[in-house]
């Protein structure tokens, strides 16, 4: 099976890079909710374009080690892609983050503004996104799975969705690959420091 992922809201939590940043450089005082469903929305395209375009913001936090262990596990079964819509102007800084963290299939990064093309062209399964607009375009091309987020509650319900990208691939493994769930309570204990 070929899945494909997201990276901004999917695999690294760049919203939540970005509010932060903002709340320091920016003064912005609204909680995270408020911020992603009304005033990102009010900002002009420039504005947006200026904030997504700085580059340091694209790795500042390494890949959650519970997702990243699920991606190997899948890994080791599927192929995996890595569709962004990330600028080409950012190619570098998103192959260096792939790499640093050793995310699987590091060479099936595409870039693209459209997912369509992508999907179509390496014959995508299933396509894991928070942006609705993507997936919309999808319907019919492959299983379509939303991440939820403030900003695309609209879709929430419609379409297969999980609370974070973790309990879609908890599930994923457990479910079709016979995850030993045992692994899941060593690799909690790992995280918190307990091993």
């Amino acid at each position: 099976m070929n899945i494909s992922f997201d990276l901004d809201g999917v695999l690294y939590p760049f919203t939540k890079v970005c509010y932060d940043y903002l709340q320091i450089h920016h003064g912005i005082k609204e909680d995270y909710d408020t911020f992603w469903k009304k005033t990102w929305r009010s900002y002009s395209e420039l504005h947006r374009e200026n904030i997504v375009g700085i580059r340091s913001l694209y790795e500042k936090v390494p890949i959650n080690p519970t997702v990243k262990s699920r991606l190997d596990y899948l890994a080791t079964y599927n192929q995996i892609f890595y569709i962004t819509s990330r600028s080409k102007d950012l190619k570098f800084v998103t192959e260096k983050w792939i790499k640093r963290y050793s995310l699987p299939y590091p060479e099936n990064v595409v870039f693209n503004g459209s997912k369509l093309p992508a999907v179509i062209e390496n014959n995508i399964d299933v396509h894991v996104d928070d942006q609705l607009k993507y997936l919309e375009e999808l319907e019919g091309y492959c299983e379509r799975i939303l991440i939820a987020h403030p900003w695309n509650e609209a879709g929430q319900g419609i379409l297969r969705t999980y609370n974070t990208v973790l309990e879609y691939l908890d599930e994923l493994c457990v479910e079709t690959y016979n995850y030993d769930r045992s692994d899941f309570l060593y690799d909690s204990y790992r995280e918190r420091g307990l091993l």
